[in-house]
């Protein structure tokens, strides 16, 4: 990874950012745009010695450089973080300050930069942060016993679809444009089955699963619903059993929730203490993060996602400017 200065920073985050639009537009070409070589930095041919330096150095974990815990409290929060930074301190007997970021997008930002962060991040900004090499996956919120979504893409047995290559032509319905259950991941996938989104018919937007799943079993478009909820979603007449009307085609690999994610620039023994303390006390991050338990995870865990976003010709490395 070349250095990084603050504009070529700004130019990396919002290739990330264009990631969302790449992957929820309907129509056109949805292509990743490369993103431009960086400019190449010229070395100084001879260096010129610093001004001897009398005072004391101060360290990463001191009072004056404390390391940074970045993270999006949830909404409504009124958790300041001042509990964890000093239960932190006390734990591993080095100094912390506790950001609120307004975004994720302010995560990655403070990720790939040089004071050594550790953050809770979505999970598309884990994959980001990955990508970019600014740091490592320790581990991954849990809620509800599950580590993130995953969408069945459903279609009418009598429309005898077996391959998403067969949507050519065909209306697709979905909740939103934003929606990643009905809409991010069935591109994705899409995308990698050889499939271009832009090929469809037309793309409907619906208030929830059952209402789609009603036009589903008209065959009167496609879809997709979180996964395994087919035979808990209970339609209207005529139709009485939603597994007899409608099939499953196929499952998206999983989009975590999100996790935690250290920096390259934290120390490799303090991540693994961090992390340690993070997994066994979960309810130290109450109100903090939105999350049941935490487990442990690295970056192999989400290989499937990203085999299906590099087949599907999307890739957060490239984006990233690598």
């Amino acid at each position: 990874m070349w250095p990084i200065n603050a504009r070529s920073r700004s130019r990396l985050l919002v290739s990330i950012v264009t990631i969302a639009l790449l992957i929820t537009a309907c129509g056109g070409n949805l292509t990743p745009t490369a993103t431009p070589e960086p400019p190449t930095f010229t070395l100084t041919p001879q260096s010129t010695p610093l001004p001897t330096f009398g005072g004391t150095v101060q360290s990463f974990g001191s009072d004056a450089l404390p390391f940074q815990i970045i993270l999006v409290p949830p909404k409504d929060s009124t958790e300041t973080g001042a509990v964890l930074a000093q239960w932190l301190s006390d734990q591993t007997h080095r100094t912390f300050t506790i950001k609120l970021a307004a975004s994720n997008a302010e995560i990655l930002n403070a990720m790939c930069s040089e004071t050594p962060t550790i953050a809770w991040a979505d999970g598309w900004t884990m994959l980001a942060v990955l990508a970019q090499d600014c740091g490592t996956v320790a581990a991954r919120t849990t809620i509800n016993g599950a580590t993130g979504v995953r969408a069945d893409i459903v279609v009418s047995p009598s429309a005898a679809i077996n391959d998403v290559r067969n949507f050519r032509n065909r209306s697709f319905c979905r909740i939103n444009a934003q929606d990643t259950i009905s809409w991010v991941l069935p591109v994705v996938a899409m995308r990698a089955g050889g499939f271009n989104p832009a090929e469809l018919r037309s793309v409907q937007d619906y208030p929830d699963s059952k209402s789609m799943l009603q036009i589903v079993a008209n065959n009167g478009c496609v879809s997709a619903i979180p996964a395994g909820t087919l035979s808990s979603i209970k339609l209207d007449p005529p139709f009485s059993d939603a597994t007899r009307v409608v099939s499953r085609l196929s499952t998206t690999p999983e989009l975590p929730y999100g996790g935690l994610v250290i920096s390259s620039a934290i120390p490799p023994d303090l991540g693994a203490q961090v992390t340690d303390l993070f997994l066994s006390n979960p309810d130290q991050l109450k109100g903090l993060v939105t999350a049941d338990s935490f487990a442990a995870a690295n970056g192999s865990d989400f290989k499937d996602l990203t085999d299906t976003l590099q087949a599907g010709g999307i890739s957060l490395k490239a984006l990233a400017g690598q």
